[in-house]
């Protein structure tokens, strides 16, 4: 889909039902069919920092002070919303991150500056179900990441499994867990099992976790095409 039309280049995007694609761009985001045609600009109420979407419609994590997540269908009207939504011409305060992904049931599940648990909202109404309880190996509550946390890495889902996988900088895990760690961890979150633990990925803070295929964690190369990474 051509997005040269778009006035600024696409951040991240949605590919409806009728292959039109929702491209997020600063606080628009643009409805652009695969000639490249620009449909609707919608205008939102702060820059999107994360998206993710089902049959319905798609949700939109936007970089605020407080979390706020709307789900949108596909013509780009309000389902529900859920949080604070920040007020027109917030200031240059540090604007978070919240990574989201929907898990095997639907639920959408949002992470949150230092923490490692997930927040879960039911995905057919925004409803907050609670937060994920995770535990170490030898049953110490999940620990918080080290750091600057604002830009949170990626999530992803082992379809499944009812195992997400967190992106993290290796320097942001605590330094007891750290060990030989460098570069890029994984965050393995079992919520199944309630259980956390961090892997390698022997790949630096560049490369871009989007997703896992079969058993292996798919990463974008910065310098072109994709790198595997084995999971567990």
């Amino acid at each position: 889909t051509p997005a040269g039309k778009s006035d600024e280049p696409p951040e991240r995007w949605v590919v409806d039902p009728r292959n039109n694609a929702w491209v997020a761009h600063g606080t628009t985001v643009s409805q652009i069919d695969k000639t490249g045609h620009v449909i609707l600009n919608l205008k939102v109420p702060a820059e999107v920092g994360d998206i993710c979407w089902d049959a319905r419609g798609f949700i939109l994590s936007y970089k605020a002070l407080e979390p706020y997540v709307e789900k949108r269908d596909f013509k780009g009207a309000l389902l529900w919303s859920f949080g604070t939504k920040p007020p027109k011409g917030e200031g240059p305060a540090p604007q978070n991150r919240r990574p989201v992904i929907l898990d095997d049931a639907g639920n959408v599940l949002m992470a949150d500056g230092h923490a490692l648990n997930l927040t879960i909202l039911e995905g057919s109404s925004g409803r907050k179900l609670g937060q994920t309880n995770l535990m170490l190996g030898l049953g110490q509550p999940a620990p918080t990441l080290e750091g600057y946390v604002v830009e949170r890495g990626p999530l992803a889902l082992w379809p499944g499994r009812g195992v997400v996988f967190a992106a993290v900088p290796a320097a942001q895990v605590p330094a007891p867990l750290r060990a030989t760690l460098q570069g890029l961890a994984l965050a393995r979150l079992d919520l199944a099992q309630s259980r956390l633990e961090f892997l390698p990925t022997g790949l630096d803070e560049s490369h871009i976790l989007i997703g896992v295929l079969d058993a292996d964690a798919v990463f974008v190369n910065p310098r072109g095409g994709l790198m595997l990474v084995k999971v567990k």
